[in-house]
């Protein structure tokens, strides 16, 4: 993983690369957090690429726009991941962009309550303990 995002108390949110990422998750203001690999940094496709140019795959992202609006894009097939990580930048005008596998295994997720606790939800196996790739927004 190479950068992380966090959701603040009060509804701001930050998009920040990792080693920055990793020293403010602990802050009492952090409401949630959630860590994969840099897609679009500033709106430039990040380097080295998460995955081969050429992999077809159906691709899903958590990102913010130009206009500092957050999104979940997902390509509505199978596309090439260049073309795919190509289009948010030119078509959504993605600033920051990180990707959202949900692969087996890393479905952990947790959120922070009003009170500072946190609720866990789907069971964790034991190296996946401060992973997930669930994102919910709760009005």
């Amino acid at each position: 993983n190479s950068g992380g995002f966090i959701f603040y108390k009060g509804g701001t949110w930050a998009f920040l690369p990792k080693n920055t990422y990793q020293t403010k998750l602990f802050d009492n203001n952090v409401q949630c957090a959630y860590e994969q690999a840099i897609l679009v940094e500033n709106g430039v496709i990040h380097r080295p690429y998460l995955m081969k140019p050429t992999r077809e795959e159906t691709y899903r992202v958590l990102c913010e726009n130009d206009k500092g609006e957050l999104m979940i894009a997902t390509a509505r097939e199978d596309v090439p991941y260049a073309q795919f990580v190509q289009y948010l930048i030119d078509e959504l005008n993605v600033r920051n962009a990180l990707y959202m596998d949900m692969g087996k295994g890393w479905n952990y997720s947790w959120y922070r309550n009003e009170d500072s606790t946190f609720t866990t939800f789907f069971p964790m196996a034991k190296w996946t303990q401060y992973q997930t790739n669930w994102l919910v927004f709760k009005k």
